[in-house]
């Protein structure tokens, strides 16, 4: 969870954000579990401190570069999610010149689940 759910119970896109790159970090560790050295009690100071997880083991540094950007202490300062997607389809286009599978997401509005 992110640091402002975890002290205050606050949930947005941006704390989602915050959980996908601890998805990344589950998925390119091999299912390691995170924080699994830092207890309970101490995982609030151990993130706002600035501490991170580490990079994994069959994690590049590109993919690890999105994961502390989703790690912001600051949720403003955290990727969106269409930025993330923007970098894996970049990443995903450089990795192999011919890919060409990836259909760019049109720049239009999104809409959140506040507008509806």
């Amino acid at each position: 969870m992110a640091p402002e759910s975890l002290k205050s119970f606050e949930y947005s896109f941006k704390s989602d954000v915050w959980s996908y790159g601890i998805v990344l970090y589950e998925l390119f560790s091999l299912g390691e579990v995170p924080y699994s050295t830092i207890e309970n009690r101490h995982l609030l100071d151990f993130l706002e401190n600035g501490e991170r997880l580490s990079k994994p083991l069959y994690c590049s540094e590109e993919i690890y570069q999105v994961m502390l950007k989703c790690w912001h202490l600051q949720s403003e300062e955290r990727l969106s999610f269409r930025e993330i997607c923007q970098i894996f389809i970049r990443i995903l286009e450089d990795a192999t010149i011919e890919y060409g599978y990836v259909q760019p997401i049109p720049d239009e509005p999104v809409q959140q689940v506040d507008d509806v």
